[in-house]
This record gives structure tokens, sequence and C-alpha cells, in this order.
């Protein structure tokens, strides 16, 4: 059956659902991207997050990298206490930032950056201890000591915190990778939603066309044998 043939109302049936057809597909489509969006401002938060954790579990090995070193050179006993309160304080600080950070880190090159750190921690707490113990029982000004704090501890320290680096690094990685993102998506959605909205228009256009020929020229036809008449 040709559509010429059907009557006016059968073919404005066909042709309004075919516009709101399309006028589904432009909302379905802003719906999706707008999805895809939030999907990556998320990661972006996330990652935010675990980059302030990293931070601050890198400023808090430097702190106390510091205060050891002073603390391995004090000979005053009040000071070796000052010290060893505030690297305790700032430790537990370090604990619950580890733990943080362990439970919000889903990726497997992120989890062995972790790993890496917490295992390089306890060699370093090991050498630390070990530091203090020297310096307990030889004293601050030994040359044992002091070799000891140059060639174990400081390049153990160096360790440390250059794995610590290397866990920031990679968050900081990942949140410019999330906000390059999140440019992208805007970019797509703006062409996406263009593109459908440039098809519905023109398939619009083309069905009105369309349907008004399909009714006008019949019409005119009609007149025309009526004149003839």
């Amino acid at each position: 059956m040709k559509f010429n043939n059907l009557n006016i109302g059968t073919r404005l049936g066909i042709a309004f659902p075919a516009i709101l057809f399309l006028a589904a597909i432009m909302l379905a489509t802003a719906l999706w991207q707008l999805g895809r969006i939030g999907e990556a401002k998320n990661v972006m938060i996330e990652t935010t997050i675990k980059v302030g954790l990293a931070e601050q579990w890198l400023r808090g090995t430097a702190t106390n990298g510091v205060r050891t070193v002073a603390k391995l050179k004090s000979t005053d006993l009040a000071d070796d206490a000052y010290y060893d309160q505030e690297m305790k304080a700032v430790s537990a600080g370090i604990s619950k930032v580890q733990k943080g950070l362990e439970a919000r880190v889903l990726s497997e090159h992120g989890k062995l950056l972790v790993k890496a750190v917490a295992e390089q921690r306890k060699r370093y707490f090991a050498v630390r201890n070990e530091a203090f113990r020297r310096k307990a029982e030889l004293g601050a000004g030994d040359a044992e000591v002091k070799a000891f704090l140059n060639d174990k501890f400081l390049p153990e320290l160096d360790t440390y915190v250059r794995s610590v680096e290397a866990v920031v690094a990679y968050q900081q990685k990942l949140f410019e990778e999330a906000s390059s993102s999140i440019n992208a998506l805007q970019a797509s959605a703006q062409q996406l939603l263009l593109g459908t909205g440039i098809a519905a228009l023109v398939c619009g256009g083309l069905f009105a066309l369309f349907l008004t020929r399909s009714i006008t020229q019949p019409l005119a036809h009609a007149v025309a044998l009526a004149e003839q008449v």
C-alpha cells in the first residue's frame, strides 16, 4: 500500500511518532553522555582523595625523617623524648593514611605501588630502630653511629621517600587522565547532540515536506478536475 493511498489521520499517525522517536533518541543520547561524564567526575573526585592521602604520607615521612636525623645527632635526653613523641604521633597518622589508601586503590599497578611502600616502610623502621639502638649504646658522637646514619639510614630513607613519591605521581597521573576524559566526553557529547539534532531537524523537515505534498497534491488534482467539470 502506497503512503499516498492512506488517509490523512493514518499519515499523521505515522509521521508524528517518527518525529517523537527522533526526539527520544536525542534525549537518550544526552542522558547517556551525562552518565558517562558523571562517572568520570566520580573517578576524578576519588583520585583527588587518593592524591591527598598519598601526599599526606609523603609529608609525614619527610617530617619524621628529619626528626629521626635530629634525634640521632641529639645529645639531650629531653630533646630525644620530644622527637619520640612527635614521631609516634606522625607514624600513627601515616598508618591511618596507609589503611585508607590501601582500601581505595583498586588498580593492579596502584596496589603494587602501595604494597611496595608498605614493605619499604618496614625496612625503613628496621634500619631506624637499629640506628637508635646504636646511638643508645655508643652515643650520638660515635663514629660508628655517624657512619650508620650516612651509609645506611639516609639511603633507606631516600628509598622510602621515593617509593611514596611514586604513589603520588601515579595518582596524579590518574587525576590528569580523569580530567582529560571529562573534557573529551564533553566535546564528544556536544558533537553527538549536534549531530542527532541536525539529523532530527532534517528528518522532521523531510517528513513534513513529504506529508504536506502527499496531502496537497491530491487536493490540487481534485481541484483541477473540479474546474474541468
